[in-house]
């Protein structure tokens, strides 16, 4: 974890309130300038969930937003909500632990996600700290999230450990790419002409003439009349928004063959 300024911890704490907020409601209290330079940083624009900026800390955090954004039923993710620091030091002391920070300015607790599943009509809170996986922790961080599950749990949520390899795994980097064409239509909805194409490269993945699902694409371009790039860009919309199923551990999506893809009605 990192230290905070005065000027942050003030900002905290006076955010707070926040981090009962959802949707265009919420705002992360602290933005990707502030947030530590231990690796790579994102600031990822998604309309769907606020249209707003997420501020994220490392390439960890930001694979687990993708696996989160995209699992069925996550209806909001607000990012780094701070906890409320009367509440976690009365936690600590309770559970015989040090809180972190220092003496006279303990540190506010920041949970990495806050993610809002509608589980049969009702909406359930989750809980997500982010760690890499592969890295052992310290004392210290065993001690903030020991305070953190306890804090989590007298509000009725669950708090879980994400182990992440980052943008490092195939699966992370394709859910990557297929971020942009889900938030495109979640922003702009689909034409008319793009529904043609999707109607198109489906019948030519279901007649399974084709090697690969390139190969379908490249068919639909050359024989069904499609301009250049919209047979891809429908394959690439189909799996973004959950009609066309596949193992998102592949390598290249395009080089799997059209048997491994399951459309859903």
């Amino acid at each position: 974890m990192f230290g905070q300024s005065l000027r942050q911890r003030e900002r905290l704490l006076s955010r707070q309130a926040c981090a009962r907020l959802r949707g265009i409601a919420y705002s992360p209290p602290l933005v990707v300038r502030e947030l530590p330079k231990m690796g790579r940083v994102h600031r990822v624009a998604c309309w769907r969930f606020g249209q707003r900026q997420f501020h994220l800390a490392a390439d960890t955090e930001h694979a687990t937003f993708l696996h989160e954004y995209f699992r069925e039923g996550v209806v909001d993710i607000r990012e780094r909500v701070p906890a409320e620091l009367d509440r976690t030091m009365i936690i600590a002391a309770r559970m015989g632990l040090k809180h972190p920070g220092s003496v006279g300015h303990p540190r506010v607790l920041l949970t990495d996600l806050v993610v809002t599943v509608d589980t049969d009509g009702r909406s359930l809170d989750e809980a997500v700290k982010v760690r890499r996986a592969g890295v052992d922790i310290g004392p210290d961080t065993e001690g903030e999230l020991a305070i953190l599950s306890q804090y989590w749990e007298e509000r009725g949520v669950q708090l879980f450990t994400a182990l992440s390899h980052g943008l490092d795994s195939t699966w992370a980097r394709n859910l990557a790419w297929l971020y942009p064409a889900r938030e495109y239509v979640e922003r702009a909805g689909v034409s008319e002409a793009e529904r043609h194409a999707q109607r198109v490269l489906l019948g030519e993945l279901t007649g399974l003439r084709h090697m690969t699902a390139g190969d379908a694409c490249s068919a639909a371009t050359r024989h069904r009349g499609l301009v250049p790039g919209a047979s891809m860009r429908a394959f690439r919309q189909l799996l973004a928004t959950g009609q066309l199923l596949t193992d998102l551990r592949a390598a290249a999506l395009w080089d799997q063959p059209p048997s491994s893809f399951i459309i859903v009605p």
